[in-house]
């Protein structure tokens, strides 16, 4: 029956239309018994024919109208007549939440106050486990009282289907179970849900703290922080669109945008907890205390005579103890460290930073783990006691921050990501194997949106946002950069071997308009604190002087002031926030993980070959299964070969190196490998049963891997790269006199390249597509390739009888089998099973073989990354800044 005014429903007459709705129509009824007015809400034809819902609408009902508190908008009861099922509920007079923000933003101190009231109606419902599922302004009133009222508390869990129903959730919300094509009917509901009911999955009372979230951004900034012209439009927004706290109003004070950053995680594991804690965290005296004058406003509860009374009688007493006493000296906040100990170890060859602090310096980010394996960032609140590992960044090398404190940066092997702190939504800026020689050298976030870093070829650019990069300087060994403010200007380091463990560039100051370029001092790693500190590494530490940047001056020679700073390569391992706080790395940060080779089946059974762990590098199976050569760099940093069947190792050269890769020769008879020894590398080959000379094969100056030989003992495969070449794949052939020739030379990275047992393909590592994939072509002489992988590839790896290749995702160990034929021909690849091996220091390396068999090595830690590596501490320094002395040349 369609109810009209002076209609009845029960005890209650229809007295007017109040709105309608996804959960129904809203009338001003009257109840005839207790003489009062109420809202009467007819819920949707769908649900009143429905039984089971009537019945789940009536226990939610129940459960609800026992919810007995001052924000939350009471149920009187739940009424069934002439097939109409309706809801009495509360008659809350006054505007709601939405009509108030189409007049613009909240100011602030107002918005708290509500946002305030909010919570405390959620934090008694969530106490009794109702949770509301549809927060949103249009269910938020606003008395004229200033009291707030939640509209619809629970009633959002009666519309949806039985839980574990593949309808429930989007589908059955109730706000978007009607108009579905009318733009603009549903996007409320829509732009509010938390991203696990937009995904249709199950939800608790983490999904209200998300929409309060939401909510309190919308006061603040007036806007709406997801939109779109269509509901796919606005939950793709949801799910994927950054969130944006800049928007936030200049007074806004900290500690709520560190709140609404937790209310606004995306992973609800990550997200703020519990609303009582926002309710704290609004209480906060001082949190108020930080808003300009301009903007304070009194709360809806406030008396407003007695406000002002208060500020002049406070203004006063001020102003008489100013003039009757003399100012005192500023009172300088004691220096307060905090240590944390940490146990890791990074190769000694890579130059990252392993630390940074956000410049508004609430957070700490590190890089913990074993690099190049089991790494990964971890984010430590500055007032927690302990971190959190980031989902997403295994195999993180370095981290940085974004300036405004909203984006952790990282890079891996291959790529540059960043992290939304409050969505903890991830996104690759650049891929590496396009765009550099090597690694970065150094990454800064300008605040112009622009990402700099360095490399062997100079300082490249690019978006944040993603793209493709630019050159920004140009030069050689550049590494390090800082931008500064306004992204005018850019510090770096010049001069510098990037493989040398020495700290002896020099630091410059590069100014984009005019091209000019000013050595400033010698050193790595400049960091600088508005609005003139300049820090640099050195050998013994952080030295520190005034910077002039309109001059391109130092007032002095820097002045040591801080000590036992940890190095890794030229990277000096600290930072300091612009809020004054330093951290820094102690101890030794450098260190190989320990590791015990093992023997994998195909479906995942592994058995230990030794009970000897060691720094193992580069493992190589013999022709006949019967030993391993391997690069052990705790043993004399030299190649060992190992026999599994005696669990014994003999040593095969005796001039330690750094990257010694040893390859088998067909017969087993010769090991070849590659090795640095002083400024030179060269190739050898020796009798792998150890008698006779090392005989030298080959000498450059630039990087050599030798990665295989071929069936017939002709050919060896090398990669090679220098300062101002990418990675490529050569020949070696052999002979009278060794002759080296290109096999792959592109403007892509290639390397890992493995000949097929019957030396008619080589299976090889390219970042041609964009990102590291495995592709197959003709040996000797090249040309039309196939790509293998699909998803990602590195260390690609023939079986011995040559028909399956088995190369490394990024999370699994793969095989694609052999089709046979006159043509080369895969199967699509299969994942044998999940890789939790040791992943290889770099490209052209590799950490695990085949056996004759058809079993795999593989390098496995041998203790956990927890708690594996070298002992050393990461140390946090408060109102560092404020006690500094400079010409003092104070030493902290």
């Amino acid at each position: 029956m369609s109810l009209v005014a002076g209609s009845r429903l029960g005890c209650y007459e229809i007295l007017s239309p109040l709105g309608a709705g996804g959960m129904g129509e809203v009338f001003r009824a009257r109840d005839t018994k207790l003489n009062r007015d109420v809202a009467i809400k007819v819920l949707p034809a769908a649900v009143a024919e429905d039984r089971e819902r009537v019945a789940r609408f009536r226990r939610e009902a129940q459960l609800v109208a026992s919810l007995n508190h001052p924000n939350i908008a009471a149920i009187y009861g739940l009424e069934e007549s002439n097939g109409n099922v309706a809801l009495a509920l509360e008659l809350v007079d006054g505007e709601d939440l939405a009509q108030r923000l189409t007049r613009g933003p909240i100011p602030v101190d107002e918005a708290l106050a509500i946002a305030r009231q909010i919570a405390e109606g959620l934090e008694a419902a969530h106490e009794k486990g109702i949770v509301h599922r549809d927060l949103k302004p249009a269910n938020v009133k606003l008395t004229k009282d200033g009291v707030v009222k939640i509209l619809d508390f629970g009633l959002a869990k009666a519309y949806e289907g039985e839980p574990g129903s593949h309808d429930s959730g989007v589908s059955q919300s109730p706000t978007m179970s009607r108009h579905m094509t009318e733009a603009g009917m549903i996007l409320g509901t829509a732009a509010y849900m938390s991203p696990e009911q937009a995904r249709g999955r199950s939800v608790d009372k983490r999904a209200d703290i998300w929409s309060f979230g939401v909510v309190l951004h919308e006061m603040l900034t007036g806007k709406r922080l997801f939109a779109g012209e269509t509901v796919s439009d606005t939950l793709a927004a949801v799910l994927r669109q950054d969130v944006d706290l800049s928007a936030l109003p200049p007074g806004t004070p900290a500690a709520v945008k560190r709140l609404l950053a937790r209310c606004l995680t995306r992973d609800p594991k990550h997200r703020l907890r519990d609303i009582g804690d926002a309710r704290l965290e609004l209480e906060i005296p001082d949190a108020r205390e930080t808003l300009p004058a301009s903007t304070a406003r009194s709360t809806p509860r406030a008396r407003p005579a007695a406000a002002a009374a208060a500020v002049f009688v406070i203004a006063l007493a001020a102003l008489t103890g100013w003039l009757l006493k003399p100012v005192p000296a500023p009172v300088k906040n004691p220096v307060i460290r905090a240590s944390t100990p940490m146990r890791s170890g990074f190769g000694l060859t890579v130059q990252r930073r392993l630390l940074a602090i956000a410049p508004d310096g609430h957070i700490t980010a590190t890089i913990t783990g074993f690099l190049g394996s089991s790494s990964w960032v971890e984010l430590r609140g500055i007032d927690e006691l302990a971190g959190t590992r980031v989902a997403g960044t295994d195999g993180a090398r370095s981290v940085f921050f974004s300036p405004d404190s909203r984006f952790i940066g990282f890079t891996t092997e291959t790529t540059i990501q960043k992290i939304n702190l409050a969505s903890r939504e991830s996104s690759v800026v650049a891929d590496l194997g396009t765009n550099l020689v090597s690694g970065p050298l150094g990454v800064s976030w300008g605040d112009d949106g622009t990402i700099y870093f360095g490399a062997l070829d100079g300082i490249h650019a690019v978006p944040a946002s993603g793209g493709t990069s630019r050159v920004a300087v140009r030069g050689t060994r550049l590494a390090h950069p800082w931008v500064l403010a306004g992204s005018r200007q850019i510090l770096y380091a010049r001069g510098e071997d990037p493989t040398s463990f020495s700290p002896s560039g020099e630091i410059i100051l590069h100014t984009f308009d005019t091209k000019k370029e000013t050595v400033l001092t010698t050193g790595t790693s400049p960091v600088f604190v508005a609005p003139d500190l300049l820090l640099v590494g050195r050998a013994d530490g952080v030295h520190a002087a005034r910077l002039s940047l309109s001059t391109g001056r130092l007032e002095r020679e820097p002045a040591l002031v801080v000590k036992e700073v940890a190095m890794l390569g030229s990277a000096s391992q600290y930072d300091v926030s612009q809020t004054g706080t330093f951290l820094q790395r102690l101890g030794d940060v450098t260190g190989e993980p320990i590791l015990l080779p093992q023997r994998v089946q195909p479906g995942g059974g592994a058995v230990a070959l030794s009970k000897s762990p060691h720094q193992y590098a580069d493992p190589r199976v013999s022709p006949d299964g019967r030993s391993i050569a391997f690069h052990v760099q705790d043993q004399a940093n030299d190649v060992w070969t190992f026999d599994p069947a005696r669990d014994s190792m003999t040593r095969f050269t005796f001039e330690p190196a750094e990257d010694e890769t040893p390859v088998w020769s067909p017969d087993g008879q010769w090991l070849a490998f590659s090795a640095s020894r002083g400024d030179q590398r060269f190739v050898y080959r020796r009798r792998s049963d150890g008698s006779g000379p090392e005989e030298v094969l080959y000498a450059c100056k630039e990087h050599v891997h030798v990665t295989d030989w071929s069936p017939d003992g002709r050919t060896l495969l090398v990669d090679i790269f220098g300062a101002t070449t990418r990675m490529d794949i050569v020949r070696l052939t052999l002979g009278e006199k060794p002759t080296i020739s290109p096999y792959l030379v592109t403007r892509f990275d290639e390397s890992s390249g493995r000949i097929s047992p019957d030396g008619h393909w080589v299976a090889y590592r390219s970042s041609e597509s964009g990102r590291d994939e495995i592709y197959v072509q003709p040996f000797p002489a090249g040309g039309a390739k196939m790509q293998v992988s699909t998803e990602g590839g590195i260390q690609p790896v023939w079986a011995k009888d040559g028909r399956t290749l088995f190369y490394r995702s990024m999370t699994e160990v793969m095989a694609a089998k052999l089709i046979p034929g006159e043509t080369i021909a895969f199967q699509a690849p299969q994942p044998l099973f999940k890789d939790r091996y040791e992943r290889p220091q770099g490209a052209g390396h590799t950490t695990f073989d085949v056996f004759p068999d058809g079993s795999l090595l593989f390098l496995e830690s041998a203790e956990p990354p927890e708690r594996a590596g070298v002992s050393h501490s990461v140390v946090a320094t408060f109102h560092w800044l404020e006690n500094l002395d400079l010409a003092k040349g104070i030493a902290r």
